[in-house]
């Protein structure tokens, strides 16, 4: 196995302990490997992966896998207004999992919808997000057409989930959504919605996309901010997206910023 592979199955193992009530159960995982190489994985991006570097219009892209699958075209919108995940956005149920603010217990005077998001997450966290913009909107309207009936997920109720993910890899290779073809895959969409969201928030281009310094405070705030939407628990899980954070970044008080947490505030656990 893969160390990435390695560190999920173990997430698996931990994440099991944890409902059994054997939280002692795992040991860490540096107690099962002679070689730390076998399980460690860099968590520092090194390339940017966004489709928007390697020249991919990913608008155009989508409407030709939605011409081709209507599906799988509803879930490629998901990861590219959201973020989500390959399987997170095959298991959205569109007419369930679109909640009002009030349901959601967020404030009448921001986001009017949310969308929740706690099918096919990694341990099974759920987040609340916004549905805040016109691209959002229209993934989410989007979606709803292309899931039938009421209970019906994105993914053709004809399918099981397994199916369904096969299914999609399929068709992602039939339009070149692979590194031997558009040299970009469906992860790509989330990498890039976490770049959006640094501009958005620092104005500046992620690290990796070579952005230039920000101050320490709203660096650290931004991905604080982007880990929570993404669904991850650990801020420096981020690096992975952007980049590490420049060395010597100014540095002042995170009061002097406005907040740019307007995804999702609520931390959720480790990942």
């Amino acid at each position: 196995m893969s160390p990435a592979t390695i560190q999920t199955c173990f997430s698996f193992m931990r994440t099991f302990a944890g409902w059994i009530g054997k939280l002692r159960l795992m040991k860490p995982i540096a107690s099962y490997f002679d070689d730390p190489a076998l399980h460690r994985r860099s968590l520092v991006a090194a390339v940017d992966k966004t489709w928007r570097t390697q020249g991919v219009d990913a608008d155009a892209v989508i409407r030709d896998v939605e011409a081709h699958d209507r599906h799988a075209g509803a879930s490629l919108r998901l990861m590219q207004a959201f973020g989500l995940r390959f399987k997170e956005s095959l298991m959205l149920r569109p007419h369930q999992d679109v909640l009002t603010a009030q349901q959601a217990g967020r404030p009448a005077d921001g986001p009017a919808r949310y969308l929740d998001t706690h099918r096919g997450t990694k341990g099974g966290r759920d987040r609340l997000l916004p549905i805040d913009t016109p691209q959002r909107e229209a993934a989410v309207a989007q979606a709803s057409r292309a899931a039938i009936g009421p209970d019906d997920s994105v993914s053709d109720p004809r399918r099981t989930l397994a199916q369904a993910e096969r299914h999609l890899r399929y068709v992602m290779e039939r339009h070149g959504i692979t590194r031997a073809g558009l040299k970009v895959v469906p992860h790509g969409l989330r990498h890039q919605d976490a770049a959006d969201a640094y501009r958005t928030m620092t104005g500046q281009l992620p690290p990796v996309a070579g952005g230039g310094a920000v101050d320490a405070a709203l660096d650290a705030q931004a991905r604080q901010a982007i880990a929570e939407h993404l669904g991850h628990g650990r801020p420096a899980i981020v690096n992975a997206y952007l980049g590490r954070p420049h060395p010597g970044a100014p540095a002042s008080s995170p009061a002097a910023h406005p907040n740019p947490d307007t995804r999702n505030p609520e931390p959720q656990g480790d990942e």
